[in-house]
């Protein structure tokens, strides 16, 4: 073992990751809760939301009392750590883009009494947190008496890399016929919203897109055995060099004008790289994070616009995308959390789980199309637009609990949200100190899971359903094995990672 991992800690005492104690909050988290709040005491003019100074006091205060919840910033990029983002992003970064620049959705609705239900939205938000923080903390000390157990990679990287790209070719032709008609869909905008309409109820629709996924990962395969190589044949900047080579290949390949498909492995194999050769730190995530996140509302807009890639790329095209991109309209989906909050009321008859159940089963193929109209996403565009023929949006997590239960159903939904989110970090961390591979497969679970922290039910669904195909081929050619012996511990070894 080498000492740049003999001298890391981890929660269950192993190396990689920090041990959480009952410690006081360092004072960085007092500081940034407590700057966001008086953020918007001196600059929030165009709507009163006070809780955002409420969530700037509780917040901190559940990290402080469960300290199990807290992001170690040395190493952010883990399943837990894309959760408390999750919150952030609902709790601060769209309610304070809204009081401050007036902010609103890219779409038409109308809200009646926007700043009461903003308020109480994220009173919602609040409850289905601190419910987090003591699911998570309960889980953490439960697990400490828990059995060990580790998944080993043995299968060879270049095997699984040519079964996947047989069944990403495979997915091509199913759904293009050709590499040039999948050329043609991927630089076509409107071609793929007509493409999309004429695979609905069809078995190319259900086997293309469940093939789909494996196109890029076969690249990613590859690029994992490089990265977690033992041997080490690369400095750490020719591994950071062979990274930002191998995104847009990944991208490319991935086939879809979806952001998530396309960027969570991106993400994913910062995750990677992360774990297995150098820290990436916070800072140096919002470096790369905020031009990705703006890169990502340019692409929003030119999916959603009639220009092709040759089109889009002119410097015509391009200053006309740049001129129908609104970033701050990305980060407003507060305003229609709001909206649905209010056409529902506070006082109606709860659904005793029947949206919940109905958007787990929607997405599966032929079986789950009975209960789309009963699902989230149904219900929540009929509340937003007042209207059964148009779903473009979908329900937050905490909204559709309370639909379905009211506040008991998010102190139990988040408690039980976190059990889940618990098991996946520890998977990851174990993961993470034996094969990169594994570290990419468990963080794609987790990142997509943790989604469900402020996103919908159905889409959590949808992913698990079509998009880890691979990601389940890994997980089984990896299937675990209690370590009974000091020997059987000793087989993993463990790549030196700097620290930055």
């Amino acid at each position: 073992m080498t000492s740049a991992h003999s001298s890391r800690v981890s929660l269950h005492g192993t190396a990689g990751f920090p041990a959480y104690r009952k410690t006081a909050l360092p004072w960085g988290w007092w500081a940034f809760f407590g700057g966001l709040g008086i953020t918007y005491i001196v600059f929030g003019r165009a709507h009163d939301i006070p809780m955002i100074v409420v969530l700037s006091l509780l917040f901190p205060l559940c990290l402080q009392i469960f300290p199990a919840v807290r992001l170690d910033p040395k190493f952010v990029l883990t399943p837990k750590g894309w959760a408390l983002f999750s919150f952030v992003q609902a709790g601060f970064i769209e309610p304070l883009n809204i009081a401050i620049f007036d902010a609103r959705p890219p779409m038409d609705f109308a809200l009646e009494h926007n700043d009461i239900y903003l308020n109480l939205s994220l009173g919602l938000l609040a409850v289905g947190f601190v419910s987090y923080c003591c699911g998570y903390q309960r889980a953490t000390t439960r697990s400490r008496t828990a059995p060990t157990t580790r998944r080993c990679w043995k299968t060879p990287h270049f095997l699984l890399a040519a079964i996947s790209a047989v069944l990403g070719v495979a997915s091509i032709l199913i759904l293009y016929g050709s590499f040039a008609g999948y050329a043609h869909y991927i630089s076509t905008p409107a071609e793929s919203r007509r493409f999309a309409d004429s695979l609905a109820g069809t078995w190319n629709g259900v086997w293309g897109p469940l093939f789909r996924p494996f196109f890029p990962f076969a690249v990613i395969v590859i690029w994992c055995k490089i990265i977690g190589s033992t041997q080490r044949r690369f400095s750490t900047a020719s591994l950071a060099i062979i990274t930002v080579l191998t995104a847009p290949v990944v991208i490319i390949a991935a086939g879809s004008f979806n952001r998530g498909s396309m960027l969570v492995p991106i993400v994913a194999m910062l995750a990677v790289f992360s774990a297995h050769v150098h820290r990436i730190r916070i800072p140096v995530m919002i470096v790369i994070g905020v031009p990705v996140l703006v890169l990502a509302c340019v692409y929003g807009a030119y999916r959603h616009g009639d220009k092709d890639a040759e089109r889009a790329l002119t410097p015509e095209g391009s200053a006309g995308l740049l001129s129908a991109t609104d970033v701050g309209s990305n980060f407003a989906y507060t305003f229609v959390a709001a909206t649905a909050l209010e056409r529902h009321g506070l006082a109606a008859m709860p659904r005793f789980g029947r949206t919940f159940v109905s958007s787990v089963i929607q997405p599966l193929p032929m079986i789950g199309k009975p209960f789309r109209e009963t699902g989230g996403t149904a219900t929540y565009n009929r509340l937003i637009y007042g209207r059964d023929d148009f779903e473009d949006q979908v329900i937050p997590f905490y909204i559709e609990l309370f639909v379905d239960l009211h506040l008991p159903g998010i102190v139990l939904g988040y408690y039980v949200f976190a059990g889940l989110m618990h098991r996946l970090e520890r998977a990851f961390q174990h993961a993470a100190r034996s094969s990169a591979l594994l570290t990419y497969a468990t963080f794609v679970v987790g990142f997509w899971t943790a989604c469900l922290g402020i996103g919908s039910v159905a889409v959590v669904s949808q992913m698990y359903i079509y998009a880890f195909g691979p990601i389940y081929l890994t997980l089984w050619l990896s299937r675990p094995t209690v370590l009974a012996t000091p020997h059987q511990i000793l087989v993993i070894r463990y790549p030196a990672v700097s620290a930055s």
